[in-house]
C-alpha cells in the first residue's frame, strides 16, 4: 500500500580498480511536494526518483602501506527532497603499522547541498536554510581480537542540517563490530562423516 522502491545497480572491478559502479533508485509511490503545506490542493506526485555513481580505487603504496581513494556523487529530485545534489570523498590507509597490519585510519568530507525549492519554503517558514551541510570526518578502525573490532571517529560538521541557526558541531563516537565465522564446508563435512558412522554402527 505504501509502494516500493526500486533500485538498480551496475557494478565493475579489476585488478586495478576496486569498484566503479552506476546506480539509479525510484519510488513507485506518489508524495507530497515540499511546499505542498503553501498551496490549498496540494496532489500527490510521482517522480521522485534519482541517481549516483561512485569511483574507488588504489592510490598509491607508500612503503608497506597502502592508500586508497573514493569519490561519489549523487542527484535526487528537488521537488521531493530537501538534498538534491551530493558528493562525497576518502582517503583510506591500510597496513601503514607494520606491529598492527589489519589496522586501518581514513579521512573523508561529505557534502549535500540543499534544494532551490527547499530553500524557498524555508525562507517562506521564517527559518532560512543554508545552502549545504558539510562534514568532515577522521575515522580509525582497529581488530581487538578475532572477533571484536572497534572503529573510533571524530566528524566537523559545517551548517548540521542545513539549519542557519545551529551552529557548527562536533560529534565523536565509536562503532563495534563483533563476528563469527564458521565454515560451512566443514559443518557438512562432519555431519556428512556422523551419518556415514552412524549407518555403519547400524550394520
Amino acid at each position: 500500500g505504501e509502494g516500493s522502491l526500486l533500485i538498480g545497480e551496475l557494478e565493475y572491478a579489476s585488478d586495478r580498480l576496486n569498484k566503479f559502479s552506476l546506480g539509479l533508485w525510484s519510488y513507485t509511490a506518489a508524495f507530497d511536494r515540499l511546499d505542498a503545506d503553501l498551496t490549498t490542493e496540494p496532489v500527490l506526485q510521482r517522480g521522485n526518483h534519482g541517481a549516483y555513481a561512485l569511483l574507488d580505487l588504489p592510490v598509491a603504496n607508500i612503503g608497506a602501506a597502502r592508500v586508497d581513494g573514493s569519490l561519489r556523487i549523487g542527484v535526487a529530485d528537488g521537488r521531493f527532497n530537501p538534498v538534491d545534489h551530493c558528493a562525497g570523498a576518502t582517503l583510506v590507509v591500510s597496513h601503514a603499522l607494520a606491529r598492527r597490519p589489519e589496522d586501518t585510519f581514513g579521512v573523508a568530507v561529505a557534502y549535500g547541498r540543499t534544494g532551490d525549492l527547499y530553500r524557498a519554503v524555508q525562507a517562506m517558514a521564517g527559518s532560512p536554510a543554508a545552502s549545504a551541510e558539510t562534514s568532515y570526518e577522521f575515522t580509525y578502525r582497529a581488530p581487538v581480537t578475532g572477533w571484536l573490532a572497534l572503529t573510533p571517529s571524530v566528524q566537523f560538521v559545517s551548517n548540521p542540517g542545513a539549519d542557519l541557526a545551529a551552529r557548527d558541531a562536533w560529534v565523536v563516537g565509536v562503532r563495534f563490530e563483533l563476528s563469527h565465522e564458521k565454515s560451512w564446508p566443514m559443518v557438512a563435512q562432519r555431519a556428512s562423516s556422523s551419518g556415514q558412522s552412524q549407518q555403519a554402527a547400524n550394520q
